[in-house]
């Protein structure tokens, strides 16, 4: 028996939104706060830290592209298809008792995580690109925007889990 799947271009939207975009973005997002993380004057030298800081704009630009894909394609793309239309996903999942919370509460929060994770990336890579030799020399700084890369990882991850399980509950349903 051989199973087929036939795929929408909505679907492939999806996929490229959730997948490509969104684990392209959390892996990148995970490689520019590790990068950071390790950014210490006590463990560089002078070349070591030109290369590093070029990693960091490498890594930290890659996040902030994929990030604002992801959260832009999400919202005029995808959302307007899950709510409108004349049978949105919506509809289904609020005529059961057992998924509408996915409506009502899952969605709206993965929205707000996802805007907030790509906002906080963006704080932390306007950083990154306009003063990287300030988060060697003041250390604040850069526990600063380690914060802001820990907490936009920590969104996007909660983001990227809500909406796994909204692509898993909307076809059972």
């Amino acid at each position: 028996m051989v199973v087929a799947y036939i795929f929408t271009t909505h679907g492939w939207l999806v996929i490229v939104h959730g997948i490509v975009l969104g684990g392209l973005f959390i892996a990148a997002l995970a490689a520019t706060f590790a990068a950071l993380f390790s950014f210490r004057q006590d463990l560089l030298t002078g070349e070591g830290c030109v290369r590093r800081i070029r990693t960091l704009k490498l890594l930290g630009g890659a996040s902030l592209v994929a990030g604002w894909a992801a959260v832009l394609l999400g919202t005029f793309v995808i959302d307007p298809y899950f709510h409108g239309g004349n049978d949105p996903p919506a509809h289904v999942l609020e005529s059961f008792s057992g998924t509408i919370r996915w409506v009502t509460w899952a969605m709206p929060a993965k929205e707000n995580l996802a805007w907030m994770s790509v906002l906080l990336t963006s704080a932390a890579v306007v950083a990154l690109f306009s003063r990287p030799q300030l988060l060697l020399a003041r250390g604040w700084a850069r526990r600063l925007v380690l914060a802001f890369l820990g907490l936009a990882l920590l969104f996007a991850g909660l983001a990227g889990l809500l909406g796994a399980g909204l692509a898993k509950v909307g076809p059972i349903v």
